[in-house]
């Protein structure tokens, strides 16, 4: 959504009367009833301009808000994504890593019973001394 023209230029908006700069002079003076209504004219016109403001405020940070949401769940997303995969992964790590100790104790139990095959047989043919 695109910021409206009348709300581009907020910071730099010509002041629409004469005296724009008038807040700061200290020599100002009202001095008759003419200059009292053009006062309240101004105070007006100010309050209108703050209350503009806040509006183009508000319609930005509310912009801004909806982005936010709409990048932070398409992240969020990415995120699941990747940890879906990554979890897959270390669950087969996992399952690999047991299946491999599960082969290494199948392997030792092996080796264990050759060993004490191999025993069995030296002992019945009285063999004492065995060199591997």
């Amino acid at each position: 959504m695109a910021v409206p023209v009348e709300d581009i230029d907020i910071q730099h908006e010509i002041d629409e009367s004469v005296g724009a700069n008038i807040a700061g002079d200290e020599s100002w003076r009202i001095t008759d009833d003419s200059t009292a209504d053009w006062a309240l004219r101004r105070i007006a016109w100010h309050t209108a301009q703050i209350v503009r403001r806040r509006e183009v405020v508000q319609r930005e940070i509310e912009r801004l808000q909806a982005y936010l949401q709409s990048e932070t769940e398409r992240h969020e997303r990415s995120i699941r994504f990747f940890e879906a995969h990554l979890r897959a992964y270390f669950e087969r790590l996992r399952a690999e890593a047991q299946r491999e100790k599960v082969q290494a104790i199948a392997r030792r139990r092996k080796a264990l019973q050759g060993q004490e095959a191999g025993m069995e047989w030296r002992s019945s043919a009285h063999i004492t001394r065995y060199s591997a």
